[in-house]
């Protein structure tokens, strides 16, 4: 068996020794008779002869020091006796270079040290290290919430653009206030519509493009905003005065029936509130363009000398009133909101099963 030099230990996986392999790689060295040069001795193993070489002196008396166990007590009087010439047991002496064989052959022990290095696999922890880890990702850097009222006039720049068919950057804000609506209409009644009661709070923002400009109004968020101008485009139609025109007065019923006014749904005979009927429908009804829509109702105010009726309600235009007198000249009437509040009102109170009723 041939001993490798040092650097032959990478082969069981050392890459580098340790302070503690440098010492046993110098044990090995020595163990091996390399005398500590770092370079190993071959050591033979095929015969005998060069193992004995290897001992300086054979003498009798270090055989008998290292006694072996397996022998029997009867060798050391028979080199007692090797003196004599004329004993038949001198040729004994032959026996002792034997038992140098069997020390010598112990010497080769320092063999199994290589198997040694298989410990310093210990080494292999620092691969661990060289995972690298994992980087925390920065939180994301929190982006600015626009207030209500940036947003309000950021969507009035945007609306007036598309209106004076400019970019933004050629719009200016020229004014942006809050204020307190009476309701929901904020500011801008069409007629005909209705709106629920209550305070609103919002802006009122004008915003202009060269000599142009606008009027908008909002609620506080923005959730609504919008000019004024389809108000102003329905207050600008025809209107009249349906109580005058239709001379109403005496009125002692209003009926609301189906729409062929076979059935009766609502009557209401009570003397006050015909009179809010009357006065809500004293309010302008503006009159727009004739329509083709089924109506839903008729009502009828009834009076000593007979009855005006109108058609009331279409599906998706609960606003439309008309009738066939001239005074309607064809057209689709807007009623007033107040109106459609009192008469939708008496419709939901009634009692279930409601309308249309069965015959």
């Amino acid at each position: 068996m041939r001993i490798q030099k040092t650097d032959g230990l990478k082969a069981v996986g050392m890459k580098k020794l340790a302070p503690a392999g440098a010492a046993l790689a110098l044990v090995l060295a020595i163990a091996c008779g390399g005398g500590g040069d770092g370079e190993a001795t071959a050591v033979a193993t095929s015969t005998a002869t060069p193992v004995i070489e290897s001992i300086s002196e054979p003498t009798s008396a270090p055989t008998l020091s290292v006694p072996d166990p397996t022998q029997t007590p009867t060798i050391a009087p028979t080199l007692s006796s090797a003196p004599e010439p004329t004993s038949t047991t001198a040729p004994l002496p032959t026996s002792a270079p034997a038992t140098p064989t069997a020390t010598a052959a112990s010497a080769p022990e320092p063999t199994v040290a290589p198997t040694a290095t298989s410990v310093p696999p210990t080494s292999s922890p620092p691969t661990a290290t060289s995972v690298p880890p994992t980087a925390t990702p920065a939180p994301p850097t929190p982006v600015a919430t626009p207030s209500s009222e940036s947003l309000v006039r950021a969507m009035a720049i945007v609306f007036g653009a598309q209106e004076f068919g400019v970019s933004t950057s050629d719009v200016k804000l020229d004014s942006s206030e809050p204020i307190t609506w009476p309701n929901e209409a904020l500011g801008c009644v069409v007629p005909g519509q209705l709106y629920s009661a209550g305070a609103v709070e919002g802006w009122l923002i004008t915003v202009s493009a060269g000599s142009a400009s606008l009027e908008y109004h909002s609620d506080a968020t923005g959730g609504q905003i919008f000019t004024c101008a389809e108000a102003e485009r329905i207050s600008s139609l025809p209107s009249i005065n349906v109580v005058s025109a239709a001379s109403l007065s005496g009125v002692t019923s209003v009926v609301v029936s189906a729409a062929q006014g076979t059935v009766e749904v609502v009557r209401v005979d009570d003397s006050e509130r015909i009179e809010l009927v009357l006065l809500a429908l004293s309010e302008p009804t503006y009159l727009g363009d004739s329509s083709s829509c089924e109506s839903l109702f008729q009502v009828a105010f009834v009076t000593a000398s007979g009855s005006t009726t109108f058609e009331y309600a279409c599906s998706g235009q609960s606003y439309v009133l008309r009738g066939t007198q001239s005074f309607w000249a064809g057209a689709d009437g807007i009623s007033p909101a107040g109106f459609q509040r009192i008469i939708n009102q008496a419709l939901a109170a009634r009692e279930f099963p409601g309308f249309p009723p069965t015959p």
